[in-house]
C-alpha cells in the first residue's frame, strides 16, 4: 500500500521513507502542500498519507481540507505530524479533516502503529464498499421494486426498478416526498404513493408482514398495472421503530389472466350477457332484496321461435349471428338495474327489479317488435325474420325459491309459443 510522506525537511522526508519502506509500504513523497495535493489529487492517490503540519506553499491544515473536500478521489486517511500539542491545535485539525496525530518526534513504533491502524480501517472501508456493490447489484437484478424506509416513512434506499414505478428520481425519492413535489405527479402515481404510505402504518400496527396489492397507470400492454406489496416493518430491542422494507412485483399479466377467466365465467362468450352461473347468483340477491324491501320484481324467459330451423337451414354461424343480435335487442332496452342471461341455446332469461308484471310486458313488447322487423340474412343472400316467445312470472315477497320461480316463468313460456295472437304471457 502507498503511503503518501508530505514533510518539507529533507531529514525528517528521507526518515519517513526508511521507515515506511521497512515496514512494507511504498512511500510516495511531497516536498511541500501543494506537491503533495497534486499527488492526493490522482484517481489512484496513495490511501495512507502522513502530513506535517508546517510546510510551505500550502500548511497541512489547508492541505488536508482540499484533499477531503475532493469528490472523485479516494479517501485518504490523514496523519498528522506536529510540534503543536494544545487542545485547540488538536481540534483545529480534527476540523479539517485529520484522522489521527502524533507529536515530534515520533517514535517508529508508534507512528507504524498508527499506520498500521489506519490500514485496518481503510481495509474494513474497502469491504465495506465492497460489500454495498454487491448489495446493489442484486438490488437492480431484483424482478420488482425493493424500498428500504425508515420510521418517518423516508426512503433509505430504492432500486432503479422501484424509482421507475413511481415515476420518481433519486433525489426526489431521497430527499423527501413532501406535497409540494407530490403535487407535480400526475394524479395516479400521487394517488399510488399515496396509499403506500397510509398502508405502511397499517404495517407498523400490526407489527409484522402485510399485503396489498397497488395499481399504477400502465404500460405497453395494459392500460393499468398491478403489484402485489410486501412490507416487512424492522424494530430496535426495546420495540421501537427502525425501518421498514417493502417489496413490490408486477403482477398485471396474472391480474389480466384473472380479468379474462372471471369474465369467461360471468359473461356468455356469444352476446356479452351474464352466464346462466352468474345470472342465478344475481338473481338470488334479487330474491333477497325484494323479500326484505317488499318491491315486485319480474322475471321473463324467452326464447327464438323455430331456432333450430334457423341453424338447419342456413348454418350455425348465421344461428349466432341470430342470437347475438337477439342479445343486444334485449340489452338495448333494459335499465342498468335490470340483468339479462343465457340459460343455453336460444334461450335468455331476463330479470327486472321493482317491476310489475305487466310493467315487464310494455318492455318485453318492445323487444318483440324490433326482432319482428329486424332481417337476417344467410351467406346466400337469403334474407329472412324471425320472433320470440315471452314468459313472465311477478315475485312478490312470496317464498317462492328460485327453481319454482324459473318452473313458472317457463310454464308462462311454453303457453306463449302455443299462442299465435300473444307471445308475451304472464303467468296466472
Amino acid at each position: 500500500m502507498n503511503v503518501l510522506i508530505a514533510e518539507d525537511n529533507i531529514t525528517t522526508r528521507l526518515m519517513l521513507s526508511e521507515w515506511v519502506k521497512s515496514w512494507g509500504y511504498t512511500p510516495v513523497v511531497a516536498t511541500d502542500g501543494r506537491h503533495a495535493l497534486e499527488i492526493g489529487s490522482i484517481r489512484d492517490a496513495p490511501w495512507l498519507a502522513i502530513i506535517d503540519w508546517m510546510m510551505p506553499e500550502m500548511d497541512g491544515i489547508t492541505l488536508c481540507r482540499k484533499l477531503k473536500q475532493q469528490k472523485n478521489c479516494p479517501f485518504i486517511y490523514s496523519i498528522f505530524l506536529t510540534s503543536k500539542n494544545s487542545i485547540e491545535d488538536s481540534i483545529m485539525g480534527l476540523n479539517a479533516g485529520a484522522d489521527d496525530f502524533l507529536t515530534k518526534p515520533v517514535r517508529p513504533e508508534e507512528l507504524r502503529s498508527r499506520l498500521n491502524a489506519g490500514r485496518r480501517i481503510l481495509e474494513y472501508q474497502e469491504q465495506i464498499e465492497e460489500r454495498n456493490l454487491h448489495l446493489q447489484a442484486l438490488l437492480e437484478a431484483m424482478p420488482g421494486a425493493v424500498i428500504l424506509k425508515d420510521a418517518q416513512g423516508c426512503w433509505l434506499e430504492a432500486n432503479e426498478y422501484a424509482l421507475r414505478m413511481f415515476n420518481l428520481d433519486e433525489n426526489t425519492a431521497y430527499h423527501g416526498l413532501n406535497d409540494e413535489i407530490l403535487a407535480e405527479q400526475p394524479h395516479a402515481f400521487k394517488q399510488a404513493l399515496n396509499t403506500l404510505n397510509i398502508n405502511d402504518q397499517k404495517a407498523w400496527e400490526q407489527g409484522g408482514f402485510y399485503r396489498e396489492e397497488l395499481e399504477l397507470p400502465g404500460n405497453a400492454y395494459a392500460e393499468k398495472c398491478w403489484f402485489d406489496i410486501v412490507r416487512t416493518p424492522l424494530f430496535h430491542n426495546d420495540g421501537r421503530r427502525k425501518s421498514m422494507i417493502v417489496l413490490g412485483y408486477e403482477i398485471t399479466k396474472r391480474k389480466l389472466l384473472e380479468e379474462k377467466l372471471r369474465r369467461e365465467a360471468w359473461y356468455d362468450s356469444l352476446t356479452g350477457v351474464f352466464s346462466r352461473h352468474h345470472f342465478q347468483e344475481h338473481l338470488d340477491k334479487m330474491m333477497s332484496f325484494s323479500r326484505r324491501t317488499g318491491l315486485p320484481m319480474s322475471l321473463c324467459l324467452c326464447d327464438i321461435d323455430s331456432f333450430k330451423q334457423v341453424n338447419d337451414q342456413h348454418g350455425h354461424d348465421v344461428g349466432d349471428q341470430v342470437l347475438a343480435k337477439f342479445a343486444e335487442l334485449i340489452l338495448h332496452q333494459l335499465r342498468n338495474s335490470d340483468v339479462c342471461g343465457r340459460l343455453g341455446g336460444d334461450e335468455f332469461c331476463i330479470a327486472l327489479p321493482g317491476t310489475r308484471a305487466e310493467k315487464a310486458v310494455s318492455c318485453l313488447r318492445r323487444i318483440e317488435n324490433q326482432l319482428r322487423a329486424q332481417f337476417f340474412h344467410s351467406y346466400e343472400g337469403i334474407a329472412f325474420q324471425i320472433c320470440g316467445s315471452f314468459g313472465v312470472v311477478e315475485f312478490n315477497n312470496s317464498k317462492l325459491t328460485q327453481r319454482e320461480l324459473m318452473r313458472h316463468a317457463d310454464q308462462a313460456l311454453y303457453r306463449a309459443k302455443k299462442n299465435q295472437n300473444n307471445k308475451i304471457l304472464i303467468y296466472r
